[in-house]
């Protein structure tokens, strides 16, 4: 090897060249996702994956509080008290059989009777037995197959019967007037058989 070729080849030497194979003596590139990073990015995703659900559950389980109502307010539904009207009417029908009658308060229509079966308006006359024959179509007396006897639990509840001697049934009554259903009702609260003919009203208490 003469001078000249040994000087190129120190230099190669100083150059990193060994045999033709070029070797990096540069500093590696770090992972910019580290282990490190992973962890941390692992953490917040938990946390907001966590508060998202608190939130939820706890939106789910809200129950909608009333507004306390006022000391005054309370203070009067404590002390209410019936009028002396309602308190006659009420206790003219403590004791009732509901299976036979019901009391309704259709569209502030005031207290009245209705059926205990189908909660159909009951009617009575204005003035008993006076409506007869052609006053009556329409009119369809609430009967039942056997005469009427309060049950023990029950007791005396005004509740009462007749016999229809013709038909073989007992008409019900109240305090000794009877009762009646008005064929164009349908449906409770229907009310079309007040003031039927003039002869009848609303059965009430």
């Amino acid at each position: 090897m003469d001078e000249q070729e040994k000087e190129v080849f120190d230099q190669g030497q100083a150059d990193g060249l060994d045999g033709g194979v070029t070797v990096d003596n540069s500093t590696p590139t770090k992972n910019p996702f580290s282990l490190t990073s992973i962890v941390l990015i692992f953490v917040v995703v938990g946390l907001i994956l966590f508060t998202y659900i608190k939130l939820s559950t706890d939106k789910t389980n809200q129950v909608d509080v009333l507004p306390q109502t006022e000391d005054a307010e309370v203070e009067e539904i404590i002390n209410y008290q019936l009028s002396e009207e309602e308190n006659e009417v009420y206790s003219r029908v403590k004791n009732l059989d509901q299976t036979v009658l019901s009391i309704m308060d259709f569209d502030h229509n005031g207290v009245y009777f209705v059926d205990g079966a189908n909660f159909l308006t009951l009617y009575m006359e204005t003035e008993e037995g006076a409506c007869i024959d052609e006053c009556l179509v329409g009119m369809i007396p609430y009967t039942t197959k056997n005469e009427y006897v309060a049950p023990q639990e029950v007791g005396d509840n005004n509740i009462g019967t007749v016999l229809d001697e013709q038909t073989g049934l007992y008409q019900y009554t109240w305090s000794g007037k009877k009762l009646y259903h008005y064929e164009g009702d349908k449906e409770a609260g229907s009310l079309l058989g007040d003031g039927h003919n003039m002869a009848f009203t609303l059965a009430r208490p």
